[in-house]
């Protein structure tokens, strides 16, 4: 969407010869820019899903 809205100008001036290049260098690099998570020491508590109640069929005036 970027290179599009910029006419497809590399810095704002060099058109931009291959496109299929570029995108193959960005999904090369992709990892460079991925933001990582930062290291914690203290132990994370496991996702458990939360306990669910029976469908009681009586209606939809309380919450399941």
């Amino acid at each position: 969407n970027y290179y599009e809205s910029v006419g497809w100008l590399v810095g704002g001036k060099t058109k931009m010869k291959d496109w299929k290049a570029a995108a193959r260098n960005w999904m090369l690099n992709v990892e460079k820019f991925q933001k990582k998570e930062p290291n914690s020491n203290s132990k994370q508590e496991p996702i458990t899903k939360p306990e669910s109640k029976p469908f009681s069929g009586s209606g939809y005036s309380e919450p399941l």
